[in-house]
């Protein structure tokens, strides 16, 4: 795989590149597969109120690892992002780039979100914004891909700072002695004064967190509130398992993905040509990986729909 720099020293990292040999300060475009991201609406009014949720939001999706989070506007909504930091760290140490020698960090997502052409990664993937969102694609999934370009004007865009893999080491230790320092205080024993006040304290804070959050004051009202969270949440848990089968489908022969299609309520998939022996193995697949479908026989091709 080719990297092109800019002007900046800027390169596009991705989990499948080759080595490389660093030895002055560079910027990085984190490739979609360094993070995860979610378009959602949230009911809350400001970015200091929507970082206190974004957490939650990954909670069920994310594997193994200490992730940090990042989030803003995007129009009436939110984009939120999570990322593991030292997982990140790692990949590009094992690429022959030091923490050091990066100075900026940026997400694909708003280096080029405004592309109007997909971008070749590799031969096996490429960039493409669907729905506002830049996701890494098979490349069989695109006709045509521009081979890969970053802007030169990338100073204005958001960016993360990296620290340095010692850092986690030195945060482990300090776990450590905090965690002997917790078992110091248990062995000793709370004093029932110290309990009560801890109780006055969470009064103070449930009152504060219905003011903060403009919370409805009865249960009802706040359970109405939730429900509405947590279909959203089930909703873009279900997009993303059915995007994932579809890119994961077990496609023998000349068998291709030619659509993948996400419109209200529905997302679309079509898989041709396939022959009616092998078309409750597609349908089985889905239903294996946790997502109820629908399918039907369209011409030499199966299109499977999963109702949202």
């Amino acid at each position: 795989m080719t990297f092109k720099s800019v002007p900046i020293t800027c390169y596009f990292i991705d989990t499948d590149m080759p080595d490389m040999d660093i030895s002055t300060p560079i910027d990085v475009v984190l490739s979609p597969a360094f993070y995860w991201i979610k378009h959602v609406k949230l009911p809350v009014k400001t970015l200091r109120e929507a970082r206190r949720l974004v957490p939650a939001l990954f909670e069920e999706s994310l594997t193994q690892g200490n992730y940090s989070y990042y989030v803003e506007r995007y129009e009436d909504e939110y984009l939120a992002f999570a990322y593991d930091e030292h997982a990140i760290l790692q990949a590009l140490q094992a690429k022959g780039i030091e923490s050091t020698m990066v100075r900026r960090t940026y997400f694909a997502q708003h280096v080029f979100a405004n592309a109007k052409t997909p971008f070749k990664i590799n031969e096996t993937f490429v960039l493409s914004v669907q729905n506002g969102i830049v996701l890494r694609l098979p490349s069989h999934l695109i006709d045509e891909a521009q081979p890969l370009q970053i802007p030169n004007d990338l100073g204005r865009l958001p960016s993360i700072k990296l620290s340095s893999l010692a850092r986690f080491g030195d945060t482990k230790r300090l776990r450590v002695v905090m965690a002997l320092i917790a078992t110091i205080i248990v062995l000793y024993g709370i004093e029932w004064g110290l309990v009560f006040k801890q109780n006055i304290q969470i009064e103070r804070a449930t009152a504060s967190l219905f003011e903060a959050y403009d919370l409805k004051p009865t249960m009802l009202q706040n359970r109405a509130m939730l429900d509405t969270l947590e279909k959203l949440y089930a909703t873009q848990t279900h997009i993303r398992l059915g995007i994932d089968a579809a890119l994961n489908l077990p496609l023998t022969g000349n068998e291709k993905l030619t659509m993948l299609d996400l419109k209200t309520g529905v997302l679309k998939v079509k898989v041709q040509p396939v022959t009616s022996k092998r078309m409750p193995v597609m349908t089985n697949h889905f239903k294996k990986s946790g997502v109820k479908v629908q399918s039907k026989q369209e011409g030499k091709g199966l299109l499977l729909e999963v109702m949202l």
